[in-house]
């Protein structure tokens, strides 16, 4: 009988390299799980799980819009606009950009955006 050799999960566990100290879950954490993802006790990767797991265009949209304006090094206008490229990307995949041509239609004759804004 062939016996398995158990391995722990010690070692592939990112937090647990260079030791186990406090210091260095911290440094994990802030590289894998940075704060601009997290708002109050929500954080962005439990809905793009829960909401969007079979559409990758879509979660890439919601990872930008919920750290827009929290990424230091990244811009809310920065951020919104990757979000707008992955749904516009979402539509020509899913061979919907009629729909996307008719919501430009829409938004002009409503006034949107205004003239003045370039």
């Amino acid at each position: 009988m062939a016996t398995s050799k158990k391995t722990s999960t010690r070692r592939s566990n990112p937090a647990h390299k260079n030791g186990s100290g406090t210091e260095n879950n911290k440094a994990v954490r802030d590289t894998y799980n940075p704060g601009h993802y997290h708002q109050g006790n929500q954080e962005a990767v439990n809905v793009i799980e829960t909401f969007f797991m079979q559409d990758a265009h879509l979660s890439q949209a919601v990872k930008y819009m919920c750290r827009a304006g929290r990424k230091p090094e990244s811009s809310y206008v920065a951020d919104v606009g990757k979000a707008a490229w992955w749904l516009v990307r979402a539509l020509v995949i899913h061979k919907a950009v009629s729909e996307l041509s008719g919501l430009l239609r829409l938004m002009r004759r409503t006034g949107f955006p205004p003239e003045d804004l370039s």
